[in-house]
């Protein structure tokens, strides 16, 4: 029996649309027209330049060079101006009593004729300046309806606000500000082209070995490149901001070399046309902090607390201990050691808290302290107090009475130290 088979479906082949695309990509190029971009097309970022993240290792601090020649030229220009106009002056008004003969031809008959007709109209004209018998009249009037507007308007409703004679006077007042205030917005116009979303700050990218900073004086983005030297600007616009906080140069960013740095000690000295200044690393952190003061200097922290692992079940333990526990935490901002571990320590006390109600008291306790730089580490009351010899070091107190200190070494997994301390109790 033979049976009739239906037409088979069409198949498009393979790689044809992207054939047809290519092609009209390459007739776009030749005519000179853009290929249509998708609505969800979005800028390519830099293929090095990118994934600059928020730190806490420097800070721009700007010197003041130019505007130290500005106010030098205004007092120079003042007494010079001030001095030369006066006595140009004074000899001018000399002569000016020599003319005062020359009007004697004034007392001649026919202009003492002349102020006589003129009272002669002055007499008709007196029913047009009646206006000045009308100001008389109207102070009579004003102060009769003055209380009535001020406690009532003129729709029977209350009066707010000063009365109509005082608004006019304070409407001339406001129009010159409005002038004095467009001024400073026009200097201001060049940080504003920067992103919202990106925050003004010192950025640094590990895959660009460079440092970006946005809003500078020179009101550019200054990207300072340590591993070439140096020191470039950019257009505003070639900034991507991320929703987690890190920018990204676009890949047809077009840099402007501006100079070179040189470094002085851990600081990046800056000296170019426009800004004078140096990447300096920012003032350490002093005395009782608590983690989130610790968050806000140095956003490196937060990035670390992120990606550290903690175990569910050590930390589920720590959160029901019996006793109240308080750990205090040593370091140093300028520390190396205690950058790589303080991110564990902050993800624990995050993580302990997460549960916690509000307005509640966590069983566990964190603290921090920051100690100077040396040579001034070990002679710090506290320091010399705890007997402490290196950091990061943790001290824990259970009821408030001292247990056991927590080194360097275990505090790369600071669950499971602060577990085995209270275990061991």
């Amino acid at each position: 029996m033979h049976v009739k088979t239906g037409s088979r479906p069409r198949h498009t082949p393979p790689g044809r649309f992207p054939v047809v695309s290519l092609a009209l990509t390459a007739l776009c190029s030749v005519l000179g027209v853009r290929a249509p971009a998708s609505a969800d097309e979005v800028p390519a970022p830099h293929p090095v330049l990118r994934g600059f993240a928020p730190t806490g290792k420097y800070v721009l601090q700007a010197e003041g060079g130019a505007k130290a020649g500005g106010p030098k030229a205004e007092p120079k220009t003042e007494p010079k101006t001030a001095p030369k106009a006066e006595p140009k002056t004074e000899p001018k008004a000399a002569p000016e009593p020599k003319a005062e003969p020359e009007p004697k031809a004034e007392p001649t008959p026919e202009p003492k004729t002349e102020p006589k007709t003129e009272p002669a109209t002055e007499p008709p004209d007196e029913p047009k300046p009646a206006p000045p018998s009308e100001p008389a009249t109207d102070p009579s009037t004003d102060p009769k309806p003055a209380p009535r507007p001020r406690a009532t308007a003129p729709n029977g409703g209350p009066l707010v606000g000063a009365p109509p004679e005082s608004a006019a006077e304070p409407e001339p007042k406001p129009t010159p500000k409005p002038a004095e205030n467009a001024e400073p917005k026009a200097k201001e116009k060049p940080p504003e082209k920067v992103p919202a979303s990106a925050a003004t700050g010192v950025y640094y990218s590990r895959r660009g070995a460079a440092y970006l900073v946005i809003g500078s004086p020179l009101g550019l983005p200054v990207l300072v490149r340590t591993g070439m030297g140096a020191v470039e600007s950019f257009p505003a616009e070639s900034l991507i901001a991320r929703a987690d906080g890190t920018v990204d140069l676009r890949s047809d960013v077009a840099l402007t070399k501006l100079g070179g740095f040189t470094l002085k000690g851990a600081d990046i000295v800056i000296d170019v046309p426009g800004l004078v200044g140096r990447l300096t690393p920012p003032p350490p952190l002093l005395g009782w902090k608590t983690g989130a003061e610790l968050l806000a200097h140095t956003p490196e922290y937060g990035r670390d607390a992120q990606v550290c692992p903690m175990d569910a079940a050590c930390v589920a333990s720590l959160r029901v201990s019996p006793n109240e526990v308080r750990v205090a935490v040593y370091f140093g901002s300028w520390c190396s050691s205690c950058s790589l571990l303080l991110g564990r320590i902050l993800r624990l006390e995050q993580d302990l808290a997460k549960d916690l109600k509000e307005g509640g008291k966590p069983v566990i306790r964190f603290e921090y302290y920051g100690l100077p730089s040396p040579p001034a580490t070990w002679n710090d009351p506290e320091a010399v107090l705890r007997r402490l010899d290196h950091l990061p070091a943790a001290i824990v107190f259970v009821n408030g009475a001292y247990c056991n200190r927590i080194g360097a070494a275990e505090l790369g997994r600071p669950d499971l130290a602060l577990r085995a301390v209270l275990s061991g109790r």
